[in-house]
């Protein structure tokens, strides 16, 4: 991915810039890491395939971007560090690239989530991520998420997931509520 406004996806055609290109560094070597959480206003790389994340001013992770989604190389489900931040009762650890994709298992992937949005709405999605991973040809989906909070919280509210498989665009909000409401 080159910055500077040199390349960088558009998702919805729209004339906004994508994220990436207003990134002056992406760390690459572990040093986007406070301890155990993300720093603050920094753009990194994480999992086996290297996605890309940016954390806002209270270190939440507020975008995840794939450009090229694979599924995972290594073999059983690794670990993930459950100690979300802000974690609710009836929340899960939930991976925002999961395991199957090869995303990291620590909290630079890894957000509060609510429990059926994990189970059953993020999920879905996830399924059809991983049926057009295993065609015959396997597709080619690009992957950009933003992640909504509201206040000072580190627990999300909402996610927009925005990706293409072979080029069709699609586009889905999700609350970060049981229920599994849609917005």
């Amino acid at each position: 991915m080159e910055l500077g406004g040199k390349s960088g996806s558009r998702f919805g055609g729209s004339n906004t810039k994508h994220w990436l290109e207003d990134a002056s560094e992406i760390l690459r070597d572990g040093s986007h890491m406070d301890g155990k959480v993300p720093k603050p206003n920094v753009v990194y790389e994480a999992g086996e395939h290297h996605y890309l994340y940016r954390t806002d001013e209270l270190g939440r992770i507020d975008r995840a971007y794939a450009e090229d989604l694979q599924l995972k190389l290594h073999k059983l489900r690794l670990r993930h560090n459950s100690k979300t931040l802000d974690k609710e009762i009836g929340d899960h650890a939930g991976h925002i690239f999961g395991d199957l994709f090869g995303g990291s298992p620590e909290l630079d992937n890894v957000i509060s989530q609510a429990k059926d949005v994990n189970l059953k709405e993020y999920r879905r999605i996830e399924r059809k991520w991983e049926a057009a991973l295993k065609s015959k040809p396997p597709k080619k989906i690009e992957v950009d998420i933003k992640i909504n909070y509201e206040g000072s919280s580190m627990r999300p509210t909402s996610f927009e997931v925005n990706y293409k498989i072979d080029g069709e665009q699609f586009s889905e909000k999700l609350l970060n509520i049981n229920g599994g409401i849609k917005k």
